[in-house]
């Protein structure tokens, strides 16, 4: 049977397209390139975990990582294996310091002894010197009364990484009992993100309940104040005052004004939302910030990169030089922006500048204060304390690092100027490289998409058409 033009023609293009894909996927694969549609990146390494790898590749240093093979005679010891697999393959691809293998306990008895591995389903990390083992139970989470598993894998892996990178530990401590912000809540509105760079600080975070503690335990290294749903009693704000004049670090995130904290600091918390001519998206409470590269905490920062918050407000800074306090606007008011004191409902009604009822003038957005020993603030032989200031905690959300990356790169400075490190941090923070779509991103795309297929069968019968 022969064949005519078309069908000759279609039989040489099928492979020619299969070799095409098969190429691309092996340059992909040789150049460490991935590509994740999914919303918010979800099958994707983690930014965090992306952190760690270049912090490996500056060091000079190589992971590698032996994974024994789950037990044979486990029902779901096949799906086990892909999943670590799966995990392997995406840390190998993003950074060439990371190499894997896979080993059986049975048949690889001369390793597991000298890796001391008894049980199945282990995994062992080694960067130089330093090993560590995970147990495969620590990898996957089972319910109670249910029958699905959750691989926790990459989020266990990231931890125990960090510990290598970082084995001298802050301890960190969040307020949780007047309705603030969780760093533990992994969803859009949720601070997971941020908690990832702070534990990349060599930090643990615990939960901390000061109305029922009367005091700020004395490890801690910083304490957070992350957004109250109402003002701190005013017990509350005299702890961490106590905590403040004794050399400690608070990072406050709230509108609300707290005069008996505040007051000390000579900080005021203005009425108003803050209004800026450069808005993200449009919106007229996304302000992107005016940022002020001072005391060096910027350097290197990106100017193409912007910052950007939500609905945030503004504080007054009324310290002299003479005061001891060092009170320093990383952000600040610019000229044109106002702080917006009618109530507006809708994002389309946008607000103008009223003189009657509006404030301009200078005014800090985040802001961090040194307090110096000549203050009347510290007691007795302490050196110095730090407290850093902004009106909201929703610019570090995981939502809002996912549309500005400008954000984690700034929360990532100021992390490094609240621990006083030498090396800003600012410098590590890499973009992906994979392909990042978010939400609505996503969304706008499959409306380009769907139609493809419809038009390709479109033009397929004009050529049949045309050949009848």
């Amino acid at each position: 049977m022969s064949l005519n033009n078309t069908q000759q023609q279609t039989l040489w293009t099928i492979p020619f397209l299969l070799g095409t894909m098969w190429f691309g996927l092996q340059l992909s694969k040789e150049h460490r390139l991935s590509f994740d549609l999914s919303a918010q990146s979800e099958y994707g390494v983690s930014v965090a975990m992306q952190q760690l790898l270049s912090e490996l590749s500056q060091r000079e240093q190589q992971l590698e990582i032996i994974a024994f093979r789950a037990q044979p005679s486990r029902k779901d010891a096949l799906m086990r294996d892909q999943y670590l697999e799966d995990l392997l393959q995406q840390l190998a691809r993003t950074s060439s310091s990371v190499s894997w293998r896979f080993a059986d306990l049975d048949r690889d008895r001369n390793l597991a002894q000298a890796l001391e591995v008894k049980q199945y389903g282990t995994v062992v990390l080694r960067i130089g010197e330093v090993r560590e083992s995970i147990l495969d139970r620590n990898l996957f989470v089972q319910n109670m009364g249910r029958q699905e598993v959750h691989f926790v894998g990459e989020d266990v892996l990231q931890q125990r990484i960090r510990d290598i990178l970082y084995p001298t530990k802050h301890m960190v401590y969040t307020l949780n009992a007047n309705g603030e912000r969780s760093l533990f809540d992994g969803g859009s509105a949720g601070l997971s993100q941020f908690h990832a760079l702070v534990e990349n600080q060599g930090a643990a975070i615990r939960n901390l309940n000061l109305l029922q503690r009367d005091a700020v335990p004395e490890d801690a290294s910083l304490v957070m104040v992350m957004e109250p749903t109402s003002i701190l009693p005013v017990d509350v704000q005299q702890r961490l005052l106590k905590y403040i004049t004794g050399g400690g670090r608070v990072w406050f995130a709230s509108p609300f004004d707290y005069r008996t904290l505040f007051a000390p600091l000579q900080v005021e918390a203005l009425d108003g939302v803050v209004v800026e001519p450069r808005t993200q998206s449009g919106y007229w409470d996304r302000p992107i910030l005016n940022l002020q590269n001072t005391e060096a905490v910027l350097t290197e920062f990106d100017s193409t990169q912007s910052v950007v918050m939500t609905r945030t407000n503004a504080f007054s800074l009324g310290a002299s030089a003479q005061s001891g306090l060092n009170q320093i606007p990383f952000a600040g008011l610019s000229g044109a922006g106002w702080l917006e004191r009618d109530a507006i409902d809708s994002l389309e009604d946008v607000p103008s500048f009223e003189e009657t009822t509006d404030w301009k003038g200078s005014a800090g957005l985040v802001v961090g204060i040194q307090v110096n020993p000549s203050s009347a603030v510290l007691k007795q032989n302490v050196t110095n304390a730090k407290v850093l200031l902004m009106g909201d905690a929703d610019w570090l959300s995981n939502g809002m690092f996912a549309e500005s990356a400008g954000n984690a790169h700034f929360a990532e400075s100021l992390l490094n100027w609240m621990f006083e490190k030498e090396a800003v941090a600012i410098t590590k923070y890499r973009k992906p490289n994979r392909l990042l779509i978010t939400q609505p991103q996503l969304d706008r795309l499959r409306w380009a998409i769907i139609p493809l297929p419809m038009f390709f069968a479109f033009l397929g019968v004009l050529a049949w058409r045309k050949r009848r």
